[in-house]
């Protein structure tokens, strides 16, 4: 059954992609999408951590191929260090924004790389705000002329009014879709 349900969407996939067009990727074109993920991550104390998030996400094209983008991210912790236990809600959320730069293709394909600065909240105290900085690297998949899956790659950081380096994640890679208009 599962085998059936695997090859039902990759010809679902192929057969949709192959009349696909290149997404337009043009000044003042906007997107709207989210992005779903599983990071990985290691504090200060060297301590594993494991969560998933959801960002939905705003972006506008303020040159061709380069986008300035804002997403609105919630947490979800599963494995928690000793520190974040004590300290921190298994619910966080956050604000960034990212200046994505994609690459001049002719293909459905589209590879991309990015940069951003946020803030992250763990809890309605002010000492647990957090500074954040991302890096995405990734790539659209046209399956219409507007519409895409998106596929990447993320480093994040995170730094507190505490300590300069509380936190890296690594995201091994995570899925989203996005609408262009």
């Amino acid at each position: 059954m599962k085998q059936g349900f695997a090859q039902f969407i990759f010809y679902f996939f192929i057969a949709f992609t192959l009349n696909a067009e290149a997404v337009k990727l043009e000044k003042m074109t906007m997107s709207i999408g989210g992005r779903a993920a599983m990071p990985m991550s290691i504090n200060r104390h060297g301590e594993f951590e494991l969560s998933a998030d959801l960002a939905p996400r705003f972006g506008i094209f303020l040159l061709d191929n380069l986008e300035l983008a804002s997403e609105f991210y919630t947490q979800f912790k599963f494995v928690f260090s000793d520190q974040e236990r004590r300290a921190a809600t298994p619910i966080k959320w956050g604000l960034s924004s990212e200046l994505i730069y994609y690459f001049n293709t002719p293909s459905i394909i589209t590879p991309y790389v990015g940069g951003g600065l946020g803030f992250r909240i763990m809890n309605w105290n002010i000492l647990a705000i957090n500074l954040t900085w991302n890096v995405p690297v990734g790539m659209l998949i046209a399956l219409e002329k507007n519409f895409a899956i998106e596929l990447g790659l993320g480093v994040k950081g995170y730094m507190s009014f505490r300590s300069l380096a509380q936190k890296i994640e690594f995201t091994p890679g995570f899925i989203g879709f996005r609408y262009f208009f």
